[in-house]
């Protein structure tokens, strides 16, 4: 089981560092529209389109390394709290009746847009955009892998967790 977890871990990391090196192309890119839109008055949708799409790719593949690295929002008025089998319960149920049927829904809702996406090879709505919109659309699968497989490690850690022997004094 630790092996599974690291190894789950280690993607998520490893897909945070490397996706983190996006910020840098993103806020070029960005700055190069608004210097190109205000200084010259020249507007590239295809450049705009792009900055978007890779604020996109940005968010969605840090999804997890958040997760991993307890980014993401939790009340931690009560959890911080919490003695570590009681986090470990939260985390587990949280997982099991919140994350993986949120991610469910999103994946069964997103389906048939994305499927018909791919039919037609769809490009950016934007006259000039990007093509392969498609690509981009499907994103939304790739954000609900990395979830899902965080979520997988942080329900293991969590059963660890509650499998591991009670300190004394502590009735099981």
């Amino acid at each position: 089981m630790n092996r599974i977890i690291a190894l789950l871990d280690a993607l998520n990391r490893n897909v945070g560092r490397g996706i983190s090196l996006a910020m840098l192309p993103l806020l070029a890119i960005t700055l190069a529209t608004v210097i190109l839109r205000y200084a010259f008055g020249i507007g590239l949708i295809w450049l705009q389109d792009s900055y978007v799409w890779l604020t996109s790719v940005y968010f969605i593949g840090l999804s997890g390394s958040a997760l991993l690295h307890e980014r993401h929002v939790r009340v931690e008025l009560f959890y911080g709290r919490m003695q570590a089998r009681s986090q470990a319960w939260v985390n587990l149920l949280g997982v099991l009746l919140l994350l993986w049927p949120t991610l469910a829904v999103i994946v069964l809702a997103s389906w048939r847009p994305i499927a018909r996406s791919w039919r037609f090879l769809e490009v950016s709505p934007n006259a000039g955009g990007l093509p392969f919109a498609y690509l981009h659309k499907s994103l939304i699968y790739v954000f609900c892998a990395l979830l899902f497989l965080q979520g997988l490690s942080l329900l293991l850690a969590s059963w660890r967790t509650l499998r591991a022997a009670p300190p004394p004094g502590v009735c099981r």
